[in-house]
């Protein structure tokens, strides 16, 4: 898009009929959100943003609707992001970001420091969405073509009560409340995407009911730690998530972060776990039963009651070389992860000494992790 195509003000009058819609939904079904909305910013503020080039017209018919949001109100009018006020546009830098961050100016952040940028570079991409993440090293992700299409799919998900996404990030349901709630739909096409949303929600829990658990996670894993652990066999999504989080826990309060007790093993671990069940012979015999009360990430299901005690692992025979131990309790026993592709890729399995057999306890890390967060 170019400057030139808003000559007439046409556009920026469905920028702006756009955006009414998003207030009026507001005002009826967010009151408080409604309410978090900051005035009109002057001229003088706008202006004062950047004076190396004019901003885009949809970020100033944006700022000249709202200033935006107050921000210890909560208020996320975006799925994880707030609207930011133009004092907090002016001087901002991209962090570890390339010399095309020069014409990026912020419009939305997140509390831990992912922004929404529109692009100011003249030609095809000008006035284009970027999603910018300084730690994860997403240097501007292209979302949405303009502001325009982004706020009209934002009117059109709170109007339907359809899911809106992020590129880059799972999908959220808005939810009328006294502040509009966004809350995850799984989504399997993007497992490493869906695991990090998932694990937010249970680290939060953790700090909130098991600080201890909390603080002994470990710092993430380096990239190049996890791709070696992972040698011969590449590790399942969830686990290369979850592994680029935190590289495990430490004793003694880690065998709190899982349900039952169990602590996550750290890359070293993995590998050393990796040759110990390859060195030992599996038990041809072994058949495997998935419990029936499991049930999928997000769909609200608990793990069942047998699974919060870990077993004794003096019985247990030894696993195919295919399930991946990768959570331990104080006992010995483990968690594993089927690494073989499959109708039992990506489960997570424990050894039932009741019925002598190992077991599905969750279809998936990404719903154990989910288990945490309730």
């Amino acid at each position: 898009m170019r400057t030139d195509d808003f000559v007439d003000g046409r556009l920026v009058n469905d920028f702006t009929a756009a955006w009414r819609r998003v207030e009026d939904w507001l005002r009826s079904h967010a009151p408080e959100d409604f309410a978090a909305l900051r005035g009109p910013a002057t001229g003088q503020d706008i202006a004062a943003v950047t004076e190396a080039f004019s901003l885009h017209p949809f970020l100033v018919a944006l700022l000249s609707a709202h200033d935006g949001i107050e921000w210890s109100s909560g208020a996320q009018l975006l799925p994880r992001f707030g609207l930011l006020p133009a004092s907090r546009m002016a001087g901002w830098k991209a962090a570890g970001a390339g010399p095309e961050a020069e014409w990026w100016v912020p419009f939305a952040a997140t509390s831990t420091g992912e922004y929404l940028v529109v692009d100011h570079r003249e030609g095809p991409g000008y006035g284009a969405v970027l999603r910018f993440d300084p730690e994860s090293g997403h240097g501007g992700e292209s979302c949405w073509p303009d502001l325009l299409s982004l706020v009209a799919e934002l009117a059109d998900a709170l109007e339907s009560g359809e899911p809106l996404r992020i590129p880059g990030l799972a999908a959220r349901r808005p939810r009328a409340g006294r502040q509009v709630e966004w809350d995850l739909v799984p989504s399997p096409e993007i497992p490493g995407v869906w695991l990090r949303e998932v694990w937010g929600h249970a680290e939060k829990r953790l700090l909130r009911t098991a600080p201890a658990a909390h603080a002994a996670l470990r710092p993430p894993a380096r990239p190049q730690d996890v791709r070696a652990a992972a040698i011969p066999h590449s590790f399942h999504a969830h686990l290369i998530a979850f592994l680029l989080l935190h590289d495990g826990a430490d004793e003694p309060d880690g065998f709190h972060v899982f349900p039952g007790g169990y602590r996550p093993y750290s890359c070293a671990e993995l590998t050393a776990a990796q040759a110990r069940v390859k060195a030992a012979q599996p038990d041809e015999s072994i058949q495997v039963r998935t419990l029936s009360a499991t049930k999928t990430a997000g769909a609200g299901g608990s793990a069942p009651a047998h699974a919060e005690a870990p077993p004794s692992p003096a019985s247990a025979p030894p696993a195919p070389a295919s399930w991946l131990p990768f959570a331990v309790s104080p006992q010995g026993a483990e968690l594993l992860l089927c690494q073989e592709q499959g109708d039992l890729y990506g489960a997570v399995l424990s050894w039932d000494p009741v019925t002598q057999d190992y077991r599905v306890v969750h279809p998936d890390l990404a719903a154990l992790c989910e288990r945490v967060a309730r």
